[in-house]
């Protein structure tokens, strides 16, 4: 199977099972309003008395944040001039990336980020096995009943790829970049950014790769029923290996379709400016239905690359009876 019809595939798969994603919607909304009842009680504290109030709803004032930023307490401390756009999110993300700098988001969010990760392992276990098991269409009780099943063995793969990301970020990044700032101590200012940008690069192939393995390390425990979430691991890596070309050009194919959704919703959100109830509630469902579509496309990398990995092990089986 090529990549286009596994991500053909992938999108069927993902539509016969289009329930999962009002539920994990669902998941997500209200965990969200668990961070911003919180955040906007401290936000209205803070500016419900001032006359900037009515400024702030013709866009983000950065001078109104500086000054705010002194006195922040709380959950305030997370606020950042990024939210002033559509793209502040994308920017944020990419950062998040290439540094793995957790904490210049603040402990609220990076503790927020841990609970929504617990959660995503379980919501991810139901969402695979699933996608797995195609004779069958969506039912809740069995969404949730494989949630817990392969919850473990995900905590598992996540707490492994966690493991790994630190080491990258900590270890190898650092040292990388240490080394390239030596080498480039008397370089010229075009020499000295375009080595960063050459390690940045490095670091966002071997994140992508990372990626890639537990995706695949997921889809193998349930595909295969393996009672080790480390031996899936291990094959999921043999199998990237082997078919480096097709799930490499996959999950690329997948990301570059997740960048332009992205992107469209981001200029739109950028264009948009509250200025008053009804443009405020077209924002609003702009920013829920973006979420929708984040959660969706998530989805379908689990369904492509399923798909492509099935159809690889079926030619397996075909060419062993050979």
């Amino acid at each position: 199977m090529n990549i286009v019809s596994a991500l053909k595939q992938g999108l069927a798969l993902n539509q016969k099972n289009i329930k999962i994603v009002p539920l994990i919607y669902a998941v997500n909304f209200f965990l969200a309003l668990i961070f911003a009842v919180p955040f906007f009680v401290g936000l209205h504290q803070s500016i419900g008395d001032l006359g900037v109030r009515n400024d702030l709803l013709q866009g983000f004032s950065l001078e109104w944040w500086s000054a705010i930023e002194l006195d922040a307490d709380g959950l305030l401390v997370t606020l950042r001039p990024a939210l002033a756009s559509g793209y502040g999110a994308l920017f944020d993300n990419a950062q998040l990336l290439l540094t793995g700098g957790f904490k210049s988001f603040g402990w609220w969010i990076l503790a927020f980020g841990v609970l929504y990760l617990v959660v995503s392992v379980f919501l991810n276990g139901g969402a695979i096995a699933l996608y797995a098991d195609e004779k069958r269409t969506f039912s809740s009780s069995r969404f949730f009943s494989s949630a817990g099943y392969y919850f473990h063995h995900f905590v598992a793969i996540t707490a492994t790829a966690i493991l790994l990301y630190f080491i990258l970020y900590k270890v190898i990044s650092p040292v990388i970049l240490n080394s390239v700032a030596g080498w480039t101590a008397l370089s010229s200012p075009r020499v000295v950014w375009w080595m960063n940008f050459a390690v940045f690069l490095v670091i966002l192939v071997i994140v992508l790769l990372l990626n890639l393995i537990m995706d695949y390390a997921k889809i193998i425990l349930v595909v295969e029923k393996k009672n080790s979430a480390w031996m899936a691991i291990a094959s999921a890596a043999k199998f990237a290996a082997t078919h480096l070309w097709g799930t490499t050009g996959l999950y690329l194919l997948l990301s570059i379709l997740a960048i332009v959704i992205s992107l469209a919703f981001a200029g739109l959100l950028t264009v948009l400016h509250p200025s008053d109830v009804i443009v405020l509630f077209i924002v609003f469902s702009v920013q829920q239905a973006f979420i929708f579509a984040k959660i969706w496309m998530r989805l379908n990398y689990y369904t492509a690359q399923l798909s492509y990995y099935s159809d690889a092990q079926t030619n397996v089986r075909k060419l062993r009876k050979v």
